[in-house]
């Protein structure tokens, strides 16, 4: 199992680690960490994935997303709508 997080989701994964050797310790599994929204981290994570699952994927889910919470979307700088965007979509 290849799971994936973005940097400053430290804390998670050393909970998601303790987690699952407690409760699946014959479970292969590693952490890759980066950002999903540039397409250099999107190959990289996808290389590492060819060569840690050995070319095969059985299941792939892809929960990755952000948000901005405010009042109005319209105080959405245009900066923050762009990564918005970038990264959910």
């Amino acid at each position: 199992m290849l799971l994936h997080h973005h940097e400053k989701e430290v804390k998670d994964v050393e909970n998601l680690t303790k987690y699952i050797k407690k409760n699946s310790p014959s479970t292969k599994f590693e952490f890759i960490a980066g950002d999903l929204s540039t397409l250099a981290e999107v190959e990289k994570l996808a290389d590492k994935a060819k060569s840690f699952l050995g070319g095969r994927v059985d299941v792939l889910f892809n929960n990755h997303a952000t948000q901005q919470e405010v009042e109005s979307i319209l105080e959405l700088e245009d900066s923050q709508w762009t990564h918005v965007f970038d990264t959910n979509m």
